[in-house]
């Protein structure tokens, strides 16, 4: 599958919890996530003249939306990723919320230098480090190869014609 049938497909089961998705459909999604969420901070960069040495919050409004729109067609593709290797969807579903909530919270707290709602600098180590585990293993998981043939939830995408 090429990268822009890749987004097209994602996009398109944006909220789509079932079935599977191939290591190319994946990743050709994944990157070009990345890449319009690196060209919207670029953009919140360029346009509102924001710098790390501001006593205001920080805040990155495109950045904000373009990365709240990529939340449900993300969980979407992991999870049917995940069920491509044979993998259950319900613990990943959880694991992918606590993912997305604690990388918000690491990144707003690492960008702004405080750490409001942490009573020590222990707590913020034990999130970040989690979500770096949970990050990692989930990109251990999503490079493992399709299960052959048919598995629970459905035809192996590689070989059924989309």
């Amino acid at each position: 599958m090429g990268p822009v049938q890749a987004v097209n497909t994602c996009l398109r089961k944006y909220a789509t919890f079932s079935g599977r998705a191939s290591r190319s459909e994946f990743w050709w999604f994944t990157a070009a996530m990345l890449l319009s969420i690196m060209a919207a901070f670029a953009l919140d960069l360029t346009l509102f003249e924001i710098s790390r040495n501001e006593e205001a919050p920080i805040f990155y409004p495109i950045t904000e939306i373009v990365s709240l729109g990529y939340l449900l067609p993300s969980a979407a593709a992991q999870v049917r990723r995940l069920h491509d290797i044979g993998a259950p969807s319900q613990p990943a579903l959880l694991l992918i919320l606590t993912v997305y909530a604690l990388g918000y919270a690491v990144t707003y707290l690492d960008l702004t230098g405080r750490v409001p709602d942490y009573e020590s600098a222990t707590s913020y180590l034990v999130c970040t480090t989690y979500f770096v585990v949970v990050c990692v293993g989930f990109i251990i998981l999503s490079l493992l190869p399709s299960q052959s043939a048919i598995n629970p939830y459905g035809p192996n995408p590689n070989e059924v014609p989309t």
